[in-house]
């Protein structure tokens, strides 16, 4: 069953040892990092994968999750990869327990929500646009404004010029 599963669910799994290096990850783990095979991550670690500050966040993560034996849910995480690409995933990290119960590592299971993000991204960036554009728009109706008040008192003026001339 554990076979089945991690050759054919979408979603990134892993389990690591006590140092985070990777003993077994999922198919679709192993595609996503650039590895044709499953077997070629073990013994690596994120800092094999990801970017420095990626990785370290996520030895962070995991030595915390060793420590304490509480586990992670949830967690949106920015990958950035050596390339710059920016990829987003939702992560659930638990201990790794063996049959005693003792910690031996962790593992988990990323959720890709990259497409999510970044239409979150774009949203921001047009509300920001529309804010700007409002704003302008306010500056303008508060001009033409003022300008019709100061027409409305040249006119004023002027009729009264008129009639007092007569």
């Amino acid at each position: 069953l554990l076979e089945a599963f991690l050759e054919h669910i979408p979603d990134k799994v892993y389990f690591k040892d006590l140092e985070s290096r990777f003993v077994r990850i999922s198919r679709a783990k192993a595609e996503s990092s650039g590895w044709k095979n499953p077997m070629e991550a073990v013994g690596l670690s994120d800092a094999d994968i990801y970017s420095s500050e990626h990785a370290t966040r996520a030895l962070a993560d995991e030595q915390e999750i060793i420590r304490t034996g509480t586990s992670i849910v949830g967690k949106e995480e920015e990958q950035t990869w050596p390339d710059g690409r920016r990829t987003w995933a939702r992560t659930s990290k638990v201990p790794l327990r063996d049959r005693s119960g003792q910690i031996v590592g962790t593992m988990g299971i990323s959720h890709d929500i990259t497409a999510r993000k970044l239409a979150e991204i774009e949203l921001g960036n047009k509300a920001e646009e529309l804010a700007r554009s409002n704003s302008a728009l306010e500056q303008l109706a508060y001009a033409a404004e003022a300008a019709s008040r100061t027409k409305s008192e040249f006119l004023a003026n002027m009729s009264h010029e008129i009639r007092t001339d007569r």
